[in-house]
């Protein structure tokens, strides 16, 4: 019974094998793949049929047109049995060049029998695979130089823009590139990729050229397949520096107001690039208006001067001609439209003044510098002349002292007024005002051998001095202490007669108290005294 089972087993499961379909695998051009389109292009495909029917063995291909229709061609001549059950069958498309045009894809697929009539297949005629005709190189464009154009200098940069629709652009092969560039069409250079952009590794150093002469710049790039294309452009060498001379300013001319920035250049080859014409002073270049032709160009600018700060400055002209070569001449000016600064430092305003003041202040200007500096007195109703400061430093910024003597003048409020030019003259004003006041007053007091001095100051601090005088001497010399002594005195009272009329009323005041008759108490055998003051 089990031997009945197995063999029933087996011829169930043998069955079932015989009727397997069979399977073609790894074609050949692979699905949504690019082909060059050629008639000697080969489509094949591998079998797994041990019963295989190779007369069955079909390669369906039709372009992708709706008018076009399936071509039906047979692989059974070439179909080989690589092993028990395995074959590779192979097609050539009679025709193909002119079947399809470049860009056009093709769609195909294989099918076949094994010999119980089971059906295989890879792709069919509504799921077909598809291949797109790739027949031309990638398109190469010169982005810098350009074609018909004038370079120079040591470090022009050789760049290419390049595409390709199809298969898209073979960038490397063994690290390679085969995006190259040649300057006589048999040295080819690399480049390195940036996007869609390829940059010689190497700036061109194109100094090794005489002016003026023709070069031809060539480029070849690959696809994926292989398609090759090239292009090249023509350039002429121009390494002449333009020739540029300044009209205005002068050099080291002082500008105040509007002025006018001027230039005239030349170039003998590429010729001059007029949007290049500029100035720089403080920032950015500044465009300037050209006119003239493209060999020779007078260049202008008006300018504000009071746009910038007073200053020396370096102003730079600059143009480039078409090849790129820059042409820079500059000029030293300054730059004022400001009177001087005056900042005094001694004295403080509204200070109390006796005696030789000191007068001190700086004076700036960051233009043409400082001319002169002096000063004078001034009141409401007069003023006194100016006079010169003493000044030390440098043109642009000073140290300038004088002296003014308040003795010279009666006591009130003076305004000491400085005045400063610069070279431009300028003028420029600053005052302080003082109260000018009296010399301490003294106050001297003798003894037989000495006597001491007081002192007042304006600000109200008092010193003592003492002195000591002689008894010998003259009758006039000692007679002249005591009238000295009371001057002074009276001085004193005058100028301190608050303090004096206080003590004088409590003098008084105790006087009068213990001088004053008292009543006394009555007792036997008291007798009142006499008053001093009953009469």
């Amino acid at each position: 019974m089990r031997i009945i089972a197995f063999i029933f087993s087996f011829l169930l499961f043998f069955g079932f094998a015989a009727q397997a379909a069979p399977v073609l695998f790894d074609i050949t051009p692979v699905n949504n793949s690019y082909i060059y389109g050629r008639d000697t292009d080969i489509f094949s495909t591998k079998v797994t049929e041990s019963s295989l029917n190779v007369s069955s063995v079909y390669l369906h291909i039709r372009v992708e047109d709706p008018t076009s229709i399936w071509s039906n061609i047979s692989m059974s001549s070439t179909c080989v049995n690589t092993s028990v059950s395995d074959w590779r069958c192979n097609a050539t498309v009679t025709g193909l060049s002119a079947l399809a045009g470049d860009g056009n894809t093709l769609l195909y697929f294989f099918d076949t029998y094994d010999n119980s009539g089971i059906y295989g297949s890879n792709g069919t005629a509504y799921g077909p695979n598809r291949a797109k005709i790739d027949r031309r190189g990638p398109t190469i464009n010169f982005t810098n130089p350009i074609n018909n154009s004038y370079i120079g200098g040591n470090n022009v940069i050789i760049k290419l823009y390049i595409y390709d629709e199809l298969s898209g652009i073979n960038t490397s092969t063994a690290n390679y590139s085969l995006v190259n560039y040649s300057l006589d069409n048999s040295s080819w250079l690399p480049t390195a990729q940036g996007g869609n952009y390829f940059t010689a590794l190497q700036p061109w150093d194109t100094t090794a050229y005489s002016n003026n002469q023709s070069v031809f710049l060539y480029a070849k790039a690959a696809d994926i397949l292989g398609n090759t294309n090239y292009n090249y452009i023509n350039v002429t060498i121009d390494n002449e520096i333009p020739r540029l001379r300044i009209l205005t300013p002068a050099s080291n001319q002082t500008l105040y107001d509007t002025v006018v920035f001027s230039f005239t250049a030349e170039d003998t080859y590429s010729g001059l690039d007029n949007s290049t014409a500029a100035f720089t002073l403080t920032g950015p270049n500044t465009s300037l208006a050209c006119t003239g032709t493209e060999y020779i160009l007078n260049c202008s600018k008006n300018f504000i001067t009071s746009s910038v700060t007073d200053s020396p400055y370096n102003l730079t002209f600059s143009i480039k001609d078409k090849a790129g070569n820059l042409a820079q001449n500059n000029t030293s000016i300054i730059i004022d439209n400001q009177a001087p600064v005056i900042s005094i430092t001694s004295p403080t305003s509204n200070a109390e003044v006796s005696g030789v003041l000191s007068l001190n202040a700086t004076v700036t200007d960051s233009g043409v510098g400082v001319h002169n500096t002096s000063f004078r007195w001034e009141t409401t109703s007069s003023s006194g002349n100016w006079t010169l400061l003493n000044c030390s430093g440098t043109a642009r910024s000073l140290s300038c002292s004088g002296t003014w003597n308040s003795r010279d003048y009666s006591e009130g409020i003076y305004t000491l007024r400085l005045k400063s030019y610069d070279s431009l003259f300028r003028e420029a004003t600053s005052g302080v005002t003082i109260k000018a006041v009296k010399a301490a007053v003294t106050t001297t007091t003798l003894s037989s051998s000495s006597a001491s001095t007081t002192s007042t100051t304006p600000s109200g601090m008092q010193t003592t001095t003492s002195t000591t005088i002689s008894k010998k001497g003259t009758a006039s010399e000692i007679l002249k202490v005591p009238a000295e002594i009371l001057k002074k005195g009276i001085s004193a009272i005058k100028n301190n007669w608050l303090p004096v009329a206080i003590v004088a009323i409590v003098a008084v005041i105790v006087l009068v108290y213990f001088f004053w008759p008292k009543k006394a108490s009555a007792y036997p055998g008291y007798k009142p005294k006499r008053s001093f003051f009953k009469f």
